[in-house]
């Protein structure tokens, strides 16, 4: 409930921003961060929605908590509390690619699998998430490996949107009486 009053207040303030006229930096930053909250509370969301779960319960409440703790980061790196180029752009992209990652992982885990097919396709596109933020993070922390992980990276990350798009098209054929 907390998340979604956050949200509803970051909208409004990024509103207020966009209303008032000419944004100079003051209403920069405010818009900044709106966004900054606006992401960080969905992504917080969509881990919260296995939070019933409680084989799930303890995976959920650690996206959620990389969503508070990116979006608290977010805003003191907007805000200038924190500062330095490194531990902004190292800070906010890690943050981001582990509530998106968790975020991702946790609506594949809203499909109730019937079939092993399913449970297959939806198991390989975890470990698609999971190495394609993996790698990510390993760019983040060590730069220079970029070249040499771009085409894993791409590889992977084609695989988590086949997996993303094709498991609830594989759970919605599988469930259909006819099959197809």
């Amino acid at each position: 409930m907390s998340m979604l009053l956050f949200l509803a207040l970051s909208a409004a303030i990024g509103i207020f921003s966009v209303l008032t006229g000419s944004v100079g930096a003051f209403q920069g930053k405010v818009l900044l961060t709106t966004i900054s909250l606006g992401v960080y509370s969905l992504t917080g969301l969509c881990c919260s929605t296995i939070l019933d779960r409680p084989n799930l319960s303890t995976f959920a409440a650690l996206g959620i908590g990389a969503s508070i703790l990116g979006g608290a980061f977010a805003a003191m790196t907007n805000w200038e509390i924190l500062t330095g180029w490194e531990i902004v752009l190292k800070g906010r992209l890690s943050l981001l690619i582990i509530a998106i990652s968790a975020a991702h992982i946790s609506l594949l885990m809203r499909i109730k699998v019937i079939h092993t097919s399913v449970r297959i396709a939806r198991g390989c596109t975890i470990g698609s998430i999971a190495i394609v933020a993996l790698l990510l993070l390993g760019i983040i922390a060590a730069p220079e490996s970029v070249l040499a992980s771009c085409q894993v990276v791409a590889v992977f990350g084609i695989l988590d949107v086949l997996g993303t798009i094709g498991t609830p098209i594989l759970q919605a054929t599988v469930r259909s009486p006819s099959g197809c």
